[in-house]
């Protein structure tokens, strides 16, 4: 198998994980993982296209930015393949495996602090212990 063959079977499966990722955002209570995944997704999808994975932050409208995302960088040619001329730092700042962890990371932190059903039950928790409501007999 060449490498173009390689390239070209990671860039189907990178828009595979995006579809995926557009899939789980149809259900509310995984709308942002799905988001997140779906970023990962395009991140790796544009890097493959040689463009840059910051393209991943379209997913910030869940399923509208990654179907542009995705149309966008399939429409787009190939970037230039300027892998050997970059410094250490600028080959970091284009690694897709840095953006898909940093919009994985952002999904999850999102979506535990805002996602509607842990919410509430951690405010039912709480009322359920008494610890939400203060102590005002005892002194």
């Amino acid at each position: 198998m060449s490498f173009t063959d390689r390239a070209r079977a990671l860039n189907h499966w990178s828009a595979g994980i995006a579809f995926l990722g557009m899939v789980l955002s149809l259900a509310p209570a995984a709308m942002e993982i799905g988001a997140g995944i779906s970023a990962v997704g395009i991140a790796c999808y544009a890097a493959s296209r040689r463009r840059h994975p910051a393209w991943g932050f379209a997913c910030l409208l869940p399923i509208l930015g990654a179907l542009a995302a995705l149309i966008v960088l399939t429409v787009l040619a190939p970037g230039l393949s300027q892998a050997g001329t970059r410094s250490w730092a600028a080959r970091a700042w284009f690694s897709p495996l840095l953006w898909a962890a940093l919009f994985f990371f952002l999904s999850v932190t999102v979506w535990m602090n805002w996602n509607p059903s842990a919410v509430m039950y951690k405010s039912k928790a709480g009322e359920q212990s008494g610890m939400s409501q203060p102590d005002s007999g005892r002194e």
